[in-house]
């Protein structure tokens, strides 16, 4: 049995069908088998998303919620990496048991720095990895021409030609290697390239819409053509993309009118506008720092977030966003934060004040700013890791986006693309013999394809495999020394409550 799944970005439901008739494969593929919309995780970070599909895991359980750690105060983070999880991936079950995987382009899947990215075959693994971020220097294993990445893309035309490299370096493993599973990332429709796309060529976004759709369109075609009809194919995208002529919510800014953040001595005495132009003038020629992730995840700092280090006085502050892909914001806690002044005694009642602050929260035209305000322990149950937001924070829906950039007022206008919720699955194939009418989210997807292979669903996996879906049902089991070596210490309890622990 073999298993295809395509990972898309910015595909939901409402583009699938209007856009129909430029993706008449994919069209194809969803009419054959069953749909479903796709609950992405909280946050909504690229990274956090696609590492809850690859471990059918929740972010508070595999332990990715950002781009970078948060080991300190904003401005001292480090990149994540693979040693940062808590689980393991789907194909590193599969070749315990000997069954071999193909995984092109997922944005979490390599550890090694990037000069040393390469296209790995590891007989121990059974795993061919192919890197889907940036490489510093060519090397003999990776596509030496560019663009192989979204970060070289700046044109309609150097899209199309990324993924039809990336079709034809697929289609060579699948054809010429054994495999039972094989994973392709399709970058497409995320906010920022999107938005490069539509400036770069002068086009409106619909035209480069259709001419990304159609490019995705036949690299699933020349695949469907690499691989039987015995095959299981599923398509996954956690989210989709939405243009937003809106506002952008200046997290930290309404936590200072809170009084629970605190500006630097220089912002105080000379404004705010003052000390961006004084601290972003001489930023304007710095390169981005580069992270784990491609661009497509957003992961180069931004020099807001650099202008915010300076704006605030993190450690004299009780609250503060570090992040504005992190899902929240994060408490000074004592013992956590180098210089912590939330103790176990007003823990709670800081955490409040934060929800009080931000829950009926309107954006200048009286709309709700937030979808949704909330205690971490409301949507992350259990002992999470470190990196998990105090207070969880969501503008899904809404006509809002968040920033961390330091403003004159909380709220300032915003014009561009934003991730929207729900995203799209599809699953048709041999192995697929019912349909399914609840919303999936994104860890059911690894749960799904053991599912489709026959195989038994790893019992550390905590996504769902809906029922009467596969042919041979849910089956549990355990895979004894899978990632045994992965996990983070949890953080000790500062509220002294036994149902819930930083």
């Amino acid at each position: 049995m073999q298993t295809l799944v395509f990972s898309f970005d910015g595909l939901d439901q409402q583009y699938l069908e209007r856009y129909s008739g430029v993706m008449p494969t994919i069209s194809r593929l969803r009419r054959t088998g069953t749909t479903a919309p796709l609950d992405p995780p909280v946050p909504q970070a690229p990274i956090s998303a696609w590492t809850t599909v690859a471990t059918g895991t929740a972010p508070h359980e595999h332990g990715i919620f950002d781009h970078r750690t948060r080991d300190g105060y904003p401005g001292s983070e480090r990149p994540a990496n693979l040693a940062d999880r808590n689980r393991p991936y789907v194909w590193e079950y599969l070749a315990s048991q000997g069954a071999r995987a193909v995984v092109c382009g997922l944005p979490v899947m390599s550890a090694a720095p990037p000069s040393k990215c390469r296209i790995s075959r590891s007989d121990g693994e059974n795993t061919t990895l192919i890197p889907g971020r940036n490489t510093r220097g060519p090397t003999t294993a990776t596509p030496a021409s560019r663009p192989w990445t979204t970060a070289d893309v700046h044109s309609c035309s150097d899209l199309e030609v990324l993924l039809e490299r990336r079709r034809r370096v697929c289609q060579d493993c699948l054809e010429n290697e054994p495999w039972e599973l094989a994973i392709v990332h399709v970058p497409i429709l995320t906010p920022r390239l999107l938005a490069r796309l539509t400036r770069a060529d002068g086009a409106d976004p619909e035209t480069v819409r259709r001419r990304a759709l159609h490019s995705a369109d036949r690299l699933v075609e020349g695949l469907l053509d690499s691989v039987s009809e015995t095959t299981t194919v599923i398509g996954c995208s956690p989210a989709g993309v939405r243009h937003v002529d809106g506002y952008a919510v200046h997290l930290n800014e309404l936590l200072v009118e809170a009084g629970q953040l605190e500006r630097t001595a220089v912002a105080k005495q000379t404004g705010i506008r003052k000390v961006l132009e004084r601290l972003t003038a001489p930023l304007c020629n710095v390169t981005p720092s580069v992270t784990v992730s491609d661009e497509n995840a957003d992961a180069h700092r931004q020099h807001g977030e650099t202008t915010a280090w300076a704006a605030y006085d993190w450690e004299r502050s009780r609250a503060f966003c570090p992040s504005q892909t992190g899902g929240g914001i994060r408490l000074n806690v004592a013992g956590r934060e180098p210089n912590g002044k939330i103790t176990n005694s007003i823990y709670r009642e800081t955490q409040q004040a934060v929800i009080d602050a931000l829950a009926d929260c309107v954006d200048p035209d009286g709309n709700p700013a937030f979808e949704f305000v909330c205690r971490r322990d409301h949507l992350y149950p259990g002992r999470p890791p470190r990196d998990v937001p105090d207070v969880v924070v969501s503008t899904a829906g809404t006509n809002c986006t968040i920033s961390t950039e330091p403003n004159r007022t909380p709220f300032s206008g915003f014009r561009g693309f934003v991730r929207s919720i729900p995203g799209h699955c599809f699953l048709t194939g041999p192995a697929v013999c019912g349909t399914t009418t609840r919303r999936l989210t994104g860890a059911d997807i690894a749960p799904m394809v053991m599912a489709s292979l026959g195989r038994p669903v790893p019992e550390r996996m905590t996504g769902l495999v809906p029922e009467g879906l596969f042919r041979d049902g849910e089956i549990r089991g355990t895979y004894r020394h899978v990632g045994e070596r992965l996990g983070s210490l949890p953080e000790r309890s500062v509220t002294g409550e036994d149902d819930f622990r930083l």
